[in-house]
């Protein structure tokens, strides 16, 4: 059980009151992670966990016209002639394409497109 404080009644908002990192689980299978003092937290480097939660896509990906394909507006979409035939939910590739587009905003390197700052020497 966590420790819970008042709400303000001026515009119903708490105050943080847990001081430490906490893993919450739920019988259904899912988690809450309490993180106080962060407002979130960003995927990074999560390609292959991607790809395996989101296997239908990475499934169909290959069957595309083109190899880059953004399954966005390409002419040759597998993704989206599923989503057309209703064999993809169009609310599931935007989930996709919401979580693909923060991986890649925040992983460094060939998979991403975030940069790591140059470090600085002393002379």
């Amino acid at each position: 059980m966590q420790l819970i404080g008042s709400i303000r009644k001026s515009d119903a908002k708490g105050r943080h009151t847990t001081t430490s990192r906490t893993l919450h689980a739920f019988a259904g299978g899912a988690c809450v992670i309490d993180t106080p003092g962060r407002r979130s937290l960003h995927v990074s480097d999560a390609g292959n966990g991607l790809d395996m939660l989101f296997a239908e896509i990475t499934e169909l990906a290959p069957k595309c016209r083109f190899r880059d394909c953004s399954h966005a507006h390409e002419p040759g979409c597998a993704v989206q002639a599923a989503v057309a035939a209703g064999d993809l939910s169009a609310a599931r590739l935007d989930r996709w394409r919401k979580l693909s587009a923060e991986n890649r905003a925040n992983t460094p390197g060939p998979r991403g497109n975030k940069t790591q700052a140059p470090s600085r020497r002393r002379r």
